[in-house]
């Protein structure tokens, strides 16, 4: 009877192992940080103008794209850092608010692998 009751305790013992992972191999494989805005620059752009947007917060360096609550003429564009790697602390973007987009107080965020940021509120004035 013994012989049955370790059967089934080796085997889950087996299937664990396998489950696993050395300490270093975690460590090799960090968690993506979820993206946070502190602050923006410019507060406010024109409607069917080009606009650059300076960014900054943490987790912002993990091929970020931008998000907004009004349309645009073209996808926003990330600005790559002329030298170095980018800057989890700084983001910049290209983009032109669509011509028709109404005067007014819009959202805007940053999307990275780790996640949303929280709202900035962004003027859209002609």
């Amino acid at each position: 009877m013994s012989r049955f009751q370790l059967v089934p305790c080796v085997a889950i013992a087996a299937l664990s192992v396998g489950f696993v992972r050395p300490s270093s191999a975690w460590a090799a494989d960090p968690q993506p940080v979820v993206p946070t805005l502190t602050s923006m620059a410019p507060l406010g752009v024109q409607p069917n103008a080009e606009a650059r947007i300076s960014l900054a917060g943490t987790g912002l360096a993990d091929e970020p794209q931008m998000w907004t609550s009004f349309p645009l003429a073209k996808p926003a564009e990330w600005v790559r850092p002329k030298e170095g790697k980018p800057v989890a602390t700084q983001a910049s973007f290209a983009f032109e608010p669509a011509a028709d987009v109404a005067p007014g107080i819009y959202g805007l965020r940053v999307v990275t692998r780790g996640g949303v940021s929280n709202v900035r509120l962004l003027m859209i004035d002609d």
